[in-house]
């Protein structure tokens, strides 16, 4: 198991499915060991419809495939082999798991993800082989960033004059609904792993909000945004490559997405 040493951690994935109808995708995972084992946990935070997962990787001898149990939040089983050779981690079903089954897609499926040489991304594909089909095809890309380490819970708040009034606005800087609603005057968006946003009515304190938050891949989320109709009120390039990307709403709090050089 020493192969996939270098996968432990915590990780945030995105990416874009293009089926019918296409969404976007976000998701957080941790890899951690259980003895000779690891445990593969994943979070889906974008769509919110999509199922939380846990793996269980090991029990073959080192340097061979491990077989890996599946299991997620609608009571899908399924059983993979994965495998990390050099800076490639691969994934497929196991040749007695039958993908036409109950808990089968309907479809062969596999996925393969190269590890960047500083172990700090990993660019991967979900590919899918319908019955009959003689070559595989993409299903999905995800990029994948490691996350720093630590149990820190995050919830930067927003006061809005009016609740009702500002919550359209937020749902399209989002992408949809709340993932909670606290009260009737209080909702939040998780936006990442122990990361959440959330505005509440609190009018004498409306319009003094500035949070900015980085993502992988900036020109595609502004992009997002866009197509759901908000426009950015600035934009920035400082000294050092960082770009940023400022949001403003009706009361005057600022929401700013940034990307890294390089």
């Amino acid at each position: 198991m020493q192969e996939f040493e270098r996968l432990i951690g915590a990780w945030h994935g995105e990416g874009d499915y293009n089926g019918d109808p296409p969404f976007h995708l976000a998701a957080d995972a941790t890899i951690e060991r259980l003895g000779p084992f690891l445990v593969f946990r994943s979070d889906a935070a974008e769509p919110p419809e999509l199922p939380s997962t846990v793996s269980i990787i090991g029990g073959a001898a080192d340097g061979e495939p491990q077989p890996m149990g599946y299991f997620d939040s609608r009571g899908v089983r399924r059983r993979y082999l994965t495998s990390v050779e050099g800076s490639t981690w691969r994934i497929w079903y196991a040749p007695d798991y039958d993908w036409r089954g109950p808990d089968g897609p309907g479809f062969d499926q596999r996925f393969i993800g190269e590890l960047s040489a500083d172990g700090s991304t990993i660019e991967a594909r979900w590919e899918r082989k319908p019955p009959d089909a003689a070559d595989w095809e993409l299903d999905f890309p995800m990029r994948s960033v490691r996350m720093s380490a630590g149990n820190v819970f995050l919830f930067g708040g927003i006061p809005v004059r009016d609740f009702a009034a500002a919550l359209p606005w937020y749902r399209r800087l989002f992408g949809g609904d709340p993932t909670f609603v606290a009260t009737d005057t209080e909702a939040g968006w998780v936006l990442a792993s122990q990361r959440s946003v959330y505005i509440e009515q609190v009018p004498e304190r409306a319009g003094h909000a500035m949070h900015t938050i980085l993502v992988p891949d900036l020109d595609a989320e502004v992009a997002r945004i866009s197509a759901r109709g908000l426009e950015p009120a600035r934009r920035e390039t400082y000294g050092n490559g960082v770009r940023k990307i400022t949001y403003r709403d009706a009361d005057g709090n600022e929401f700013g997405l940034g990307e890294l050089p390089g």
